[in-house]
């Protein structure tokens, strides 16, 4: 957009309420939205699926968004998400929220599998692929967290783009 004063954005997410049939793929790169108006907007994508971004759609509150909690019992916004990319700079990253995000769902959607009823109505499935930039530092600062490296083990792929 031409002019990105904040007043615009609030139109994207009733755009996005009244989109038929719902939005399952969405990329933000460098925008000039809030964080408020990002999670207004996920709150509005009950099928997304797959979603890229850079720095801001990674933001902690976002990522608190997207996580699941049994306790207290927490559906996440976008509760179909299988993919993420992650596009720009390791140092904006907020790996910690980040990788508790993909846990959460990951350990949830194995509960569910597994037959464990845990008060859902909505079926979450696990974060099945993260693409991540073929940076060197970036990979290894994702990889360091050990709920990652048990994810890695039970068949979450990662994609290097």
């Amino acid at each position: 957009m031409k002019d990105p004063s904040q007043r615009h954005w609030p139109c994207l997410s009733q755009l996005l309420v009244r989109s038929q049939p719902p939005l399952k793929i969405f990329t933000l790169l460098g925008t000039h939205m809030t964080v408020d108006n990002i999670v207004d907007c996920l709150r509005n994508m009950p099928e997304l699926a797959v979603m890229s971004g850079d720095r801001l759609l990674f933001s902690t509150t976002i990522l608190e968004a997207l996580t699941p909690s049994i306790n207290p019992m927490k559906v996440p916004h976008c509760p179909m998400l299988a993919m993420i990319g992650l596009k720009g700079e390791p140092a904006s990253f907020k790996f910690p929220a980040l990788t508790a995000m993909i846990y959460s769902r990951w350990k949830l959607s194995k509960q569910q599998r597994n037959g464990e009823r845990l008060g859902f109505d909505v079926k979450i499935p696990a974060v099945e692929v993260v693409e991540l930039p073929e940076d060197l530092e970036f990979r290894s600062r994702f990889l360091q967290s050990q709920e990652l490296a048990e994810c890695i083990k039970d068949g979450l792929e990662l994609w290097y783009a």
